[in-house]
């Protein structure tokens, strides 16, 4: 689809997925360890909030939410 898109793409364009798993996985990583270290900081408690829901597949699903006050 990106390449009817633009046609001036090649497969050399695009990340292999086995890069782009690894770039999302590093990204989420790196993410991670910033909230932890933000949430270590916070002021006062850190209160959760959850969620559960389904599709219309009856597959679950659960959000969880995190509130705190950062320095």
């Amino acid at each position: 689809l990106v390449f009817l898109l633009r046609e001036t793409l090649t497969e050399r364009d695009l990340p292999h997925r086995t890069s782009l798993r690894s770039l999302v996985a590093k990204a989420w990583e790196n993410q991670f360890m910033e909230m932890s270290l933000e949430m270590k900081g916070a002021v006062g408690k850190i209160s959760l909030t959850t969620d559960i829901w389904d599709d219309k597949s009856m597959r679950a699903y659960t959000g969880v939410t995190a509130h705190y006050i950062a320095k």
